[in-house]
């Protein structure tokens, strides 16, 4: 196992959203995110196919929008940043390194205590008990940890457990394999139905339709990438359906950082952030831009034009709605989908997404192809595979998605 220990950052604003690429740039995969600031050494294990790489690529994406990318031998190395007040600042030799990265096969030091990742969604009667880096019994009552979500730091003489065992509900409870030092006590809960994610998330009230192509080529590249940048349970739609709810927004968050989302790669025609729908504020009924009845907190039609998409293949399309512009809590949304003119609804109509991940939360980091945010996400499978036969005949007309009801 390859790893990188970070020993200070200075200059730039936590949290650090830290990616490993090739010395190119490319290739690019979505590691950890550091929510403290660095000193205080964090290590950082690689991807598998990095282990044997002569040299490596790090980016660092700050939430203010400063990136960093430096290359590195697999040596000691003692590199200088600088960060300037423009997103990409220039790197400035000094004298005193501000950041030391360290490629080791060595063992961490101790403390080597980890992240664990939890989640409990709905009936809950179990508290959540853990050995905190101190080896102090740590006990997250049952009202903390329902229908709620967070991490803790273990240690590593211990595995955390749900008490009693729980026989309601889904409960989640998993290693991340990622160091944590210095820790607290006390852990960080993210409520379901009010997200207090690690800092402030612009508010946008649009839903993003993101059109995912089902030729072998796309599937492929998508798949080999998932894999390379940590996914665990989800290689993409069309490589096994519907994602697992194990390591559900993990996976989702590797997902969405896909450089074809952003349009003009292959069967990736289109710039998911330009699919998007205005999401209905005010309480009442009124008619949208493309003159269907909209609800509050329910979504503008998306139109997919022929010139969006390859008309010749079928594409596979998910939903994406920012919690907090649907009022901060959202069970689900019924979609209505048509084809030729606005408002139609031949495809399906008040269609109900996967009720399972739509109640789940997805934390969206800076990089993506749509705004970092926590979102719910619609799966309706097999309804949103368009066009539905295969072969596929050519796409003819316009696609339209509009969100019919929320719950």
């Amino acid at each position: 196992m390859t790893s990188i220990i970070l020993n200070s950052i200075t200059g730039l604003n936590y949290p650090y959203d830290v990616y490993v690429c090739d010395v190119y740039g490319n290739n690019c995969g979505y590691v950890a995110q550091i929510d403290t600031n660095v000193p205080s050494p964090v290590e950082i294990v690689l991807p598998i196919p990095f282990n044997l790489a002569p040299a490596v690529g790090i980016k660092i994406i700050t939430s203010d929008g400063c990136e960093k990318f430096i290359v590195f031998d697999c040596i000691y190395i003692t590199p200088t940043l600088t960060p300037t007040n423009t997103p990409t600042p220039s790197i400035t030799p000094s004298v005193t390194p501000t950041l030391s990265l360290t490629p080791t096969n060595t063992p961490t030091p101790t403390p080597n205590c980890i992240i664990w990742n939890w989640q409990a969604i709905g009936a809950n009667f179990s508290s959540l008990e853990y050995y905190n880096c101190s080896n102090t019994l740590t006990i997250i009552p049952v009202s903390a940890v329902t229908n709620s979500s967070g991490s803790i730091c273990v240690n590593p003489s211990s595995v955390p457990t749900w008490n009693p065992t729980p026989s309601v509900g889904t409960h989640i409870l998993g290693s991340t394999g990622v160091v944590c030092y210095n820790p607290t006590p006390t852990p960080t809960i993210t409520p379901t139905n009010t997200p207090t994610p690690t800092y402030p998330y612009v508010f946008d009230p649009y839903v993003y339709l993101v059109p995912e192509p089902q030729d072998t080529t796309s599937l492929s590249n998508l798949a080999t990438y998932m894999y390379n940048s940590g996914a665990t349970n989800f290689l993409g739609w069309g490589n096994g359906g519907v994602p697992s709810v194990s390591g559900y927004s993990n996976d989702l968050n590797v997902y969405i950082h896909y450089s074809g989302f952003t349009g003009s790669v292959g069967n990736f025609v289109t710039n998911i952030s330009t699919l998007k729908g205005y999401i209905k504020q005010t309480s009442g009924t009124s008619i949208d831009t493309f003159g269907c009845i909209q609800d509050q907190y329910t979504f503008n039609t998306i139109e997919v034009s022929t010139s969006q998409v390859n008309t010749g293949i079928q594409y596979f399309y998910s939903l994406w709605i920012p919690l907090n512009a649907v009022g901060g809590s959202m069970t689900n949304m019924t979609i209505d989908i048509g084809t030729n003119t606005p408002c139609s609804n031949d495809v399906g109509y008040n269609v109900i997404p996967d009720s399972t991940l739509s109640s789940i939360n997805v934390v969206v980091s800076s990089g993506a192809a749509i705004p970092s945010n926590v979102y719910r996400v619609l799966w309706i499978d097999p309804t949103c595979l368009i066009p539905s036969s295969v072969p596929p005949p050519s796409l003819s007309s316009s696609i339209f998605f509009k969100g019919n009801t929320k719950t």
